[in-house]
């Protein structure tokens, strides 16, 4: 097949744009042909450089609203859509579900909309439109992918078919065996988060809850860049932790870093389905996440980690220090995350699902 990928943002590398690259790589490896179509920015596309994954980047394709840009890009993807002439299109978030979605179905292309969080799903004021938005352009969409089952509920509940939405979860490819981590190890125990540094994610309170902690041997690493950083630096030394927690910034090798964790915390206050949660797991971390939207649908609690109520910092400061305490619990919750990851959340099931909607609304063979 002739797969075209178009994604809104280029210059900042999330949960969409990794999983457009993994599987533009995974289709080529049997394959299909493939292209990414993004927005403008050098962290996508020296991402994608690196793979050799052609990229046509629409300069137009911008995040936030912008009527005169938004019609020229509308412009651009019917002629680039036109001249291409895929037999599908993954189209992933929301802006580009918007423009994408309806080039596609005015010039009759098979395509599918990725959800890796509905555009109502962050706090807005704009929610009701967007939600509006999304209603009606379901109506012409034939599959809409949902990352989590969480995020298919909340379809279901502003009123979109049941049979148009189809949960496949996130997946990660697997790692050499020397990338797994020792989280039974320590001291020191390094607690490990990995994300942007924006409010969305709750640096400061897991920060706030590592000061509760009040034990010198435990190292907080944050991976990760973004406008927050320079207040969460100055946070850390408010609190006595400047010692205690490094800020690596962006980084490609996350999976080295996570060979060095003992224990990963995400508690963010809103998510969709979290990559980051996956990747520890497939590390062989114990895990502790918000309860928010579908992040605890990862974990089994008290068998491979923590699901603690977005904001709850006594329950954060619990479940840490029990992890920290116990090398013993660590292990067997790391190990316990390592299987649940080989059962459920390989890449190679992720692929297989997902050419199978390939194959439903193109009518050819995955």
């Amino acid at each position: 097949m002739r797969i075209v990928f178009v994604v809104t943002r280029g210059d900042a590398i999330g949960g969409a744009q990794i999983h457009v690259k993994d599987l533009a790589i995974h289709l080529r490896k049997i394959g299909h042909t493939v292209m990414v179509v993004s927005g403008a920015g050098e962290p996508f596309q020296q991402l994608l450089a690196q793979h050799t994954i052609p990229h046509h980047v629409l300069r137009e394709l911008v995040r936030p609203l912008h009527p005169w840009k938004d019609v020229q890009a509308y412009w651009i993807l019917q002629q680039l859509l036109g001249q291409l002439q895929p037999d599908v299109v993954s189209i992933h978030s929301s802006k580009a579900g918007i423009l994408a979605r309806l080039v596609c179905y005015q010039r009759r292309i098979p395509f599918v909309f990725t959800v890796h969080g509905w555009s109502f799903g962050m706090p807005s004021r704009l929610a009701f439109f967007y939600r509006w938005l999304e209603r009606r352009f379901a109506a012409i969409t034939p599959k809409i992918i949902c990352v989590a089952e969480a995020i298919r509920k909340q379809g279901i509940a502003i009123g979109i078919a049941p049979a148009k939405l189809v949960t496949i979860y996130n997946a990660m490819p697997d790692i050499h065996p020397e990338l797994r981590a020792q989280p039974g190890q320590g001291p020191p125990v390094r607690i490990m988060t990995v994300g942007r540094l924006e409010p969305q994610k709750a640096h400061a309170d897991l920060l706030q809850a590592v000061a509760q902690l009040a034990n010198p041997k435990v190292r907080v690493d944050i991976v990760g860049d973004g406008p927050l950083r320079e207040d969460l630096q100055q946070l850390a030394s408010a609190l006595g932790l400047q010692e205690q927690v490094t800020f690596w910034g962006y980084r490609p090798d996350v999976a080295r870093l996570l060979a060095q964790a003992h224990i990963f915390a995400l508690i963010s206050h809103w998510e969709a389905f979290p990559r980051s949660t996956l990747e520890a797991m497939r590390a062989g971390l114990p895990v502790v996440v918000s309860d928010v939207g579908g992040a605890a649908e990862a974990v089994v609690p008290g068998v491979t980690g923590y699901v603690i109520p977005p904001g709850d910092q006594e329950q954060l400061v619990q479940c840490l220090q029990r992890l920290v305490q116990d090398p013993i619990h660590r292990q067997q919750l790391g190990n316990a995350g390592r299987q649940r990851y080989e059962a459920l959340f390989t890449f190679e099931r992720l692929l297989q699902e997902t050419l199978t909607v390939y194959a439903q609304v193109t009518g050819l063979s995955p």
